[in-house]
């Protein structure tokens, strides 16, 4: 499970733990071969992050259509899956 620290600089970071979520240095890279792989789905996005008005670390968890476009992965929650609508896209 990942986790958020101060980073010594005013700032927050996370790091993975041993049974959590890998760094992204070891994600696998999204420029592979066209039809190697696809994403596209449903998936659950959990996070964890620092809330500096509140002086502590939360996580959210949301349910989250991934379209994959050849190199491209648009992210967006589902409606009632969070009370804060996730976006995200991606590309290469």
């Amino acid at each position: 499970m990942a986790r958020v620290s101060e980073d010594g600089h005013g700032g927050h970071d996370v790091e993975a733990s041993a049974n959590g979520v890998a760094p992204a240095a070891t994600a696998t890279p999204m420029a592979e071969p066209q039809g190697s792989r696809n994403y596209s789905g449903v998936w659950v996005s959990r996070y964890e992050y620092f809330s500096s008005g509140r002086d502590s670390s939360f996580t959210g968890q949301h349910y989250v259509v991934v379209l994959q476009h050849g190199n491209r992965l648009t992210v967006r929650s589902l409606p009632g899956s969070s009370d804060s609508p996730l976006t995200m896209d991606f590309w290469r």
